[in-house]
C-alpha cells in the first residue's frame, strides 16, 4: 500500500510530477525481495545511459527535454527480439530481418527457436547461408524502384538496406554484388551522388565504399557504371555546407580504394582530373578530410612511373611534405614511404625531385622526423635522408 498514489494524484491520468511525488518516491525507497534497491541517476545533457534488456525503469524530465532513445537487439536478447518480431510484426518484418540482416549463426538460432515458420523457409538446404536467388532479385528490384522515386524516406531506407546487404560477411555476398551489377542497380546507386541532399549523397557514397573496397573487380564494375565523372563533379562542388566536408572525406575513401587498385584504375583518377581536386583537399582546414586526401595521393604515387610523374606535376610532392608536420605516426610513415617512391622515380628518370624537396625546405621536416620517438617514422626518415640527400 506504500506504493498507492496519494489524494493529490488520484485522478484518471495523473501528471508525471504528481506520480513521482507519491508512487514514484515510495517505489524508489523500497527494498525488494532479492534485497536490491533502485538506482537513482541524474542524466545530464549529452550523456548516454545504457539499460540492460528487461530492466524496469522510469524517467522524470526535470525540464523541457529532447531525448533520443532506442531499443536494439544483441546476442543477449536475441531470442526475445526474434519472438517479438515474429509474433507482433508482419511477415515482411521477420523476412527482412532473417534474409537481409542476420548472419549464418543468427539464422541458425532463429530456425531452432519455437517461433520459426518452416513453411516459409526458402534457404538452400545444402548451404544454409545462401539467400534464395529469386529473393535477392525481388529485393534489389524493389530497392532500385525506391531509389528512382521521390520519397526521401524510401531512398534513405534503401541505402541503409544496401549497406547491410553489401557489407555482410555471408557466403552470399558475391551473389548479391553480382545481382547488383546485373540489375543495373549500380547506376542507381551512383545517381545518388547527384541528389540535392548531401545527407543522401553521403549514404550513396557509403554504399559505393562498401562495394569498391571488396575487390578490384567490384571497383572496375562501378567505374564502368559511370562513377568517375560524378565523383569529379562532386569534389568540384564549393559550398559552406558543413556536411559537404564529410561528403568529400567519404568520397576520398572511395578514391583511396580505386587508387590502390589496378594501374588502369589509378589512371582513371589522373585522366579525369580527379587527382587535382584531391590535392586541393590535402590543404583543407578539416584534418579528417586532409588525411583522407593524403591516402589517395599516397596510393597514386605508389603506382607506375608515369603516374608518379603526372602526380608530381599536379603538386603531389608538396602536398605530401605539407602533411608531414601534422599527421599521426601511422600516416606519416606511409607518407614517407610515398615520398621515397617519388624520389626513386626521380632518380631513375632524371627528374630533379630531390632538389624540389630542398627548395621547399623539406630537409628540415625530414631531419626532425629522423629523431622521432616512433621507430618506424624515424627509420623511414633516415632512409630517405641517406638514399637521396647524403653526398
Amino acid at each position: 500500500e506504500d506504493l498507492e498514489c496519494d489524494d493529490e494524484c488520484s485522478v484518471p491520468i495523473p501528471s508525471s510530477r504528481h506520480w513521482y511525488a507519491s508512487v514514484g518516491i515510495n517505489a524508489a525507497r523500497s527494498e525488494y525481495d532479492n534485497g536490491d534497491r533502485p538506482f537513482h541517476i541524474l542524466q545530464k545533457p549529452g550523456e548516454t545511459i545504457y539499460l540492460p534488456y528487461g530492466r524496469v525503469h522510469s524517467v522524470f524530465n526535470m525540464d523541457d527535454t529532447i531525448a533520443i532513445t532506442a531499443n536494439y537487439g544483441s546476442e543477449g536478447n536475441f531470442d526475445e527480439v526474434w519472438k517479438t518480431v515474429v509474433t507482433d510484426g508482419e511477415k515482411r518484418h521477420w523476412r527482412k530481418l532473417y534474409y537481409q540482416v542476420f548472419n549464418k549463426e543468427q539464422r541458425r538460432r532463429a530456425r531452432e527457436s519455437e517461433y520459426w515458420h518452416p513453411d516459409e523457409y526458402v534457404d538452400d538446404e545444402e548451404d544454409e547461408n545462401v539467400v534464395n536467388e529469386e529473393d535477392i532479385h525481388s529485393i534489389l528490384h524493389n530497392l532500385k524502384k525506391r531509389l528512382s522515386g521521390d520519397d526521401v524516406n524510401a531512398k534513405r531506407e534503401s541505402f541503409m538496406t544496401l549497406s547491410k546487404l553489401i557489407n555482410s560477411d555471408g557466403d552470399d555476398n558475391d551473389n548479391i554484388l553480382r545481382a547488383v551489377f546485373n540489375s543495373r542497380l549500380a547506376e542507381s546507386i551512383i545517381d545518388g551522388l547527384e541528389d540535392p541532399s548531401y545527407v543522401m549523397v553521403l549514404r550513396s557514397l557509403r554504399v559505393i565504399g562498401h562495394i569498391v573496397s571488396g575487390s578490384n573487380e567490384n571497383a572496375q564494375a562501378m567505374i564502368d557504371a559511370g562513377l568517375m565523372p560524378k565523383m569529379q563533379a562532386l569534389l568540384s562542388q564549393d559550398s559552406n555546407e558543413p556536411t559537404l566536408q564529410l561528403v568529400k572525406k567519404e568520397a576520398c575513401y572511395v578514391l583511396t580504394n580505386i587508387a590502390g587498385g589496378t594501374d588502369e584504375q589509378t589512371n582513371e583518377l589522373l585522366k579525369k582530373g580527379i587527382l587535382n581536386r584531391v590535392i586541393e583537399l590535402a590543404y583543407s582546414s578539416n584534418r579528417g578530410l586532409r588525411e583522407e586526401a593524403i591516402w589517395v595521393i599516397a596510393n597514386v604515387v605508389s603506382s607506375l612511373d608515369e603516374h608518379v610523374i603526372s602526380a608530381v606535376e599536379s603538386g603531389a610532392l608538396e602536398a605530401l611534405y605539407n602533411f608531414l608536420s601534422d599527421g599521426d605516426a601511422k600516416v606519416v610513415a606511409f607518407v614517407l614511404q610515398s615520398i621515397e617512391n617519388i624520389l626513386e622515380v626521380g632518380t631513375e628518370t632524371g627528374k630533379t625531385y630531390a632538389q624540389k624537396v630542398v627548395n621547399m625546405d623539406g630537409l628540415e621536416a625530414l631531419e626532425r622526423l629522423a629523431s622521432s620517438q616512433n621507430m618506424t617514422v624515424q627509420q623511414r626518415a633516415n632512409e630517405v635522408l641517406k638514399r637521396f640527400f647524403t653526398k
